[in-house]
């Protein structure tokens, strides 16, 4: 989101920016950036920080919050860009990737459109676990904050209507983010060493990474009142470490997030504690022009990448870091004009934002239209049938050769070779393979268990599809 006006942090947008070229380069596996992830959680804390801040400016203008006005300028903000990546990204998975993968590419679509992306993923794994090519795996973190979204204004309006004055809305929203973000922080560090890929995806243990932020948007003035000197100090430390966390984390699957994103986000808390008014701070670097626009575009950015890196990597197989590094500087091209075109008139229609129902209509029917592309990809259907005749498979298993003149199975090896077996089964015909599997056995079938445990996946996936 981003602010306008009085309102307006040139620091925090460029911290946008910093957090998007981390994401990018983790993703494209350039410059070294293995934990260039932590962009993610970098955008946690400016989410909360600055929802939080419209929140309770509301409430202390008003006495309480416009729930469909939040939610309204909200669907403006983020549906129409990522609607469109939904639903281009489904029309390309159909030329891009082979028939086994494009069901589950629709069934993500369809996670993504109705905001639980991230509870599809952690049913696969994520990141390392998962073995199929999927265009829109990073719609995970939208999910996160899109469920934030939904949850945290309502804890503000019933903040809001219990006290007995708008002014003390500050002090309840420090005490509501306390409670809640210390449960989230405990959970998430108490679960990630077993449960891993549910620390990585779901709210209730990232929760505290929006509220470290919702807590620096209403901290009392005495707590953040320091010398400028001081809180330029604490910025370039906070900076420092998100530099250091991106290129030296390894593979979230190694116990991230737990206490381990504690460093990323507090990092993140300092620089937007030092603040914008602290001239000696990384203030200057975080204005500079460059980093503005891209910061300013970062929504798109993020959205466009990915689907880009994936498909153009199923469609021409592995790229070098130069074809990576092009097709990261494509995908910011595409994110420039889809701003542009799509997201930035949209997000400021005059028409749109004069009735809360206008913008929370059109955001229904935004995420409607992601819904209904990917139930027409899933009833397409794919198929795996031509009309061509093509050789038998040659199945690689890793089991030693056995020899098949005796034991159990012999007779069926001697009908597969052209013996007197009368069985009319073995109709089909049979290539030659470098391995076979032994006879029929109580070995055999640790043997069958161990090979269909290895492609679990993809013949899930093909009865599904």
């Amino acid at each position: 989101m981003t602010a306008s006006g009085a309102d307006f942090r040139p620091d925090i947008e460029g911290l946008r920016a910093l957090a998007v070229l981390a994401v990018l380069l983790y993703h494209a596996d350039l410059a070294g950036f293995d934990g260039g992830y932590i962009g993610v959680d970098v955008f946690f804390v400016l989410s909360g920080f600055l929802i939080t801040r419209l929140l309770v400016s509301e409430v202390e203008r008003t006495g309480t919050v416009s729930l469909s006005g939040f939610w309204g300028r909200r669907a403006r903000r983020l549906l129409p860009a990522s609607t469109l990546v939904v639903v281009l990204t489904l029309v390309a998975s159909r030329f891009a990737l082979d028939p086994l993968t494009q069901g589950f590419a629709a069934r993500s679509a369809l996670a993504a459109s109705g905001f639980g992306a991230n509870i599809l993923f952690w049913t696969r794994g994520g990141y390392s676990q998962l073995e199929i090519p999927e265009p829109l795996l990073h719609f995970w973190s939208l999910a996160v904050e899109e469920q934030f979204y939904l949850f945290w204004p309502i804890v503000i309006v019933v903040l809001a209507r219990a006290l007995p004055s708008r002014l003390d809305i500050r002090r309840a929203t420090v005490a509501a983010a306390l409670v809640l973000g210390g449960v989230s922080l405990v959970a998430c560090i108490l679960i990630t060493p077993d449960r891993q890929p549910f620390a990585f995806y779901w709210l209730p243990t990232r929760a505290w990474e929006l509220l470290v932020g919702a807590l620096l948007a209403v901290a009392p003035a005495r707590a953040v009142r320091v010398a400028p000197f001081v809180r330029a100090v604490l910025a370039w430390i906070g900076l420092l470490l998100i530099g250091i966390c991106a290129v030296s984390f390894e593979d979230p699957a190694l116990g991230f997030p737990g206490s381990r994103a504690l460093v990323p986000v507090l990092a993140t808390a300092a620089v937007i504690l030092g603040g914008a008014h602290a001239p000696a701070g990384p203030v200057g670097l975080l204005s500079w022009q460059p980093m503005q626009w891209i910061g300013k575009r970062s929504y798109a950015i993020y959205l466009w990448h990915f689907p880009v890196l994936v498909l153009a990597e199923a469609e021409w197989g592995p790229i070098d870091a130069w074809g990576r590094a092009s097709l990261l500087v494509a995908s910011v091209l595409v994110a420039a004009a889809s701003f542009v075109l799509l997201e930035d008139p949209v997000r400021r229609s005059a028409w749109l934002a004069a009735r809360p129902g206008r913008s929370l209509s059109t955001g229904a029917l935004l995420a409607g239209a992601g819904m209904l592309s990917a139930a027409v990809a899933l009833n397409l259907g794919q198929t795996l049938g031509t009309e061509e005749v093509v050789a038998a498979p040659v199945i690689v298993t890793s089991v030693s050769p056995v020899d098949s003149s005796s034991g159990p199975g012999s007779g069926a090896a001697g009908s597969a070779d052209g013996g007197s077996s009368s069985s009319s089964a073995a109709t089909v015909p049979v290539s030659t393979v470098p391995a076979t599997l032994p006879p029929p056995s109580q070995r055999n079938s640790e043997a069958l268990r161990a090979l269909a445990a290895e492609n679990a996946v993809l013949l899930a996936e093909a009865v599904k599809a």
